[in-house]
């Protein structure tokens, strides 16, 4: 007589998995190996690493790494630009270090995409980077030259300016990207040097 088969349920076997030691069944894996040297294989400046061409449209290039356009976005991307014009360097060299002080929620995280964009650094590179702050009253980015405390920027957007945009009506998103765009640096952040 013909056994019938014995059906496990699928989680079955995950908590089985989970049961079982790593190192068991990651027996090769590149995660269980020994801890190894890091090796900066991606350095600033002009070379063989920083081959990117900063974007011809902003307004485009935003819309196709964020997925849309919007004035938290286009605030990233003018403080990008300003950064790199008061650190006299040029988008795509990954010589600026970046860290964005956000609340860890949209659509305040999508200044960090705008910095991107705006400089060229990357997250995947390490020359970004978010931290969390409690109250929108607290966002800032500040930006100093890697290898160098000798002088950083604190670039904090005006409060009036950042619950505009925070309050604002869907429908009027399109505009206020655009007013963004337009306005004096002056309307829309501070700067402090710190040193």
């Amino acid at each position: 007589m013909k056994k019938a088969p014995i059906l496990i349920p699928a989680g079955f076997i995950l908590i089985i998995l989970a049961a079982i030691p790593a190192h068991r069944y990651l027996k090769n894996s590149p995660v269980t190996a020994a801890p190894r040297k890091v090796i900066i294989q991606a350095p600033e400046g002009d070379n063989l690493w920083n081959r990117g061409t900063a974007p011809e449209d902003p307004w485009k290039a935003i819309e196709q790494i964020h997925g849309h356009v919007g004035p938290w976005n286009v605030l990233g991307w003018r403080i990008g630009q300003r950064a790199l014009e008061q650190f006299d360097t040029y988008w795509g060299r990954h010589d600026l270090d970046i860290t964005v002080y956000i609340p860890l929620a949209t659509p305040y995280s999508c200044m960090a995409d705008g910095l991107v964009i705006g400089t060229g650094n990357s997250i995947g590179r390490l020359d970004i980077k978010l931290a969390e702050v409690p109250k929108m009253e607290m966002i800032c980015v500040e930006v100093s030259r890697i290898g160098s405390d000798a002088e950083k920027i604190l670039y904090k957007p005006k409060f009036d300016y950042l619950e505009k945009i925070l309050t604002a009506p869907e429908e009027d998103i399109h505009a206020l990207s655009h007013e963004c765009f337009e306005l004096e640096d002056k309307e829309l952040f501070d700067e402090e040097r710190i040193q």
